[in-house]
């Protein structure tokens, strides 16, 4: 398989050039590979290029051989990056699995069980057809309470701070590994800086409920960093 080449063939999918992605910010976090996509225009095929550098970057840090798969777990409140990766998989990119991360009885968990109707951001990127059209697709969920753990876990054990949506693809990666008969890489997508939820954040950590620009700061203080003038 040749990056080049299917950069080339999803950009004429798409309509248009793929551009290189800037620095992606893979990361090793305990057990887990984040990929740090904050502030990616929200551009779909931006998010293409980028599941494909992401993957080929795997492949220069030796973590993974070249047309080895691995799996993905994006959260279904992020449908533009979750539809970049099944449009790059059906493409030809080795993701053997994409995992969409949806809360307890969520909208997408619900309509992939076919008890609710296709959620409005799906229903815009994919025709209302995403199920159809892309199969390979799995639908995992986890409870709030997990996702708090997640949040928990990652900070304690890791410094390392989760969105919310970030936390309820940890949970579910958790559940998939337990379920799961083999050792491929998993790579967990961070869409969203956790800066965007800190009064969220910062409440289940303390148990403190503050307004965001106040939980902000109190996270970089909780950190020990320097908070900017």
């Amino acid at each position: 398989m040749d990056q080049d080449a299917l950069v080339t063939r999803l950009g004429v999918v798409l309509g248009r050039a793929l551009p290189p992605s800037a620095e992606l910010g893979l990361v090793e976090v305990g057990d887990r590979l984040v990929w740090e996509g904050f502030d990616r225009p929200r551009d779909l095929p931006l998010w293409v290029r980028g599941w494909i550098d992401a993957y080929f970057l795997l492949v220069e840090d030796g973590v993974i051989e070249e047309g080895e798969t691995i799996d993905v777990v994006v959260s279904a409140q992020d449908p533009l990056a979750a539809l970049a990766a099944i449009m790059a998989q059906k493409e030809g990119l080795p993701l053997y699995t994409v995992i969409l991360a949806d809360e307890e009885d969520g909208e997408v968990y619900r309509y992939s069980r076919g008890l609710g109707p296709c959620p409005p951001g799906w229903e815009a990127l994919a025709g209302g057809r995403w199920q159809e059209r892309y199969p390979d697709v799995v639908v995992g969920w986890a409870d709030p309470e997990s996702m708090a753990e997640a949040i928990v876990e990652a900070y304690e054990s890791e410094d390392y701070l989760l969105h919310p949506h970030t936390a309820m693809a940890w949970a579910v990666t958790d559940v998939y590994w337990e379920e799961a008969e083999h050792d491929r890489v998993t790579l967990v997508l961070a869409a969203k800086h956790p800066y965007e939820a800190a009064s969220e954040v910062w409440e289940i950590l303390s148990g403190d409920k503050l307004p965001q620009d106040e939980a902000v700061k109190q996270l970089y203080l909780d950190s020990g960093w320097e908070y900017p003038a």
